[in-house]
């Protein structure tokens, strides 16, 4: 295997977070269906490069940190490539998940992110009403997550997300 450092384009110095983040920048820019690299690669070459950097982040994280855990991919990525894109208006749950496991992230590397609970995490992907806190801390909640996962305009994500569980006020 190439260096790891090198797959993830990283100074050999990168600490943990670093190395995280430069993942999910690169599983984020060869996912499947990405315009940036769309007819530039085959499925097949796309399949080995987001394995490579799977591979490349394990290696880091080893040497960095001998005793962690190995990461966990969800799924697979071909039933992530086969898996239909959610429409955030009417799924923004669904929506949050499928773009963390097209990413080829855990939910556990997403609460390390943001500090939010594996719990309420999966609450949120799988709109859970039931679990909402509060308005003001769900819209927190589902920004840090969008801004994770690197979805444009995080904060306007969160405002789509919360108008889905919107109760209609009283006409005046």
């Amino acid at each position: 295997m190439l260096d790891p450092y090198h797959i993830l384009d990283l100074s050999p110095a990168a600490g943990l977070a670093e190395a995280r983040r430069a993942h999910q920048k690169l599983k984020n820019l060869y996912a499947f269906g990405t315009a940036a690299t769309e007819g530039l690669l085959t499925d097949q070459e796309r399949r080995v490069y987001l394995e490579r950097l799977d591979q490349a982040l394990a290696a880091v994280i080893a040497e960095i940190s001998p005793g962690a855990a190995p990461i966990a991919v969800p799924q697979s990525c071909a039933s992530v490539e086969n898996a239909e894109k959610p429409d955030p208006a009417t799924a923004p749950g669904a929506f949050l998940s499928w773009t963390r496991q097209q990413a080829g992230l855990s939910l556990r590397a997403i609460a390390e992110e943001t500090k939010i609970g594996i719990s309420r995490i999966e609450a949120i992907e799988q709109e859970d009403e039931a679990s909402f806190l509060a308005p003001v801390y769900l819209r927190g909640f589902v920004h840090n997550i969008a801004r994770a996962l690197n979805i444009k305009n995080p904060q306007q994500f969160a405002d789509l997300y919360l108008k889905k569980f919107q109760k209609p006020g009283p006409d005046m």
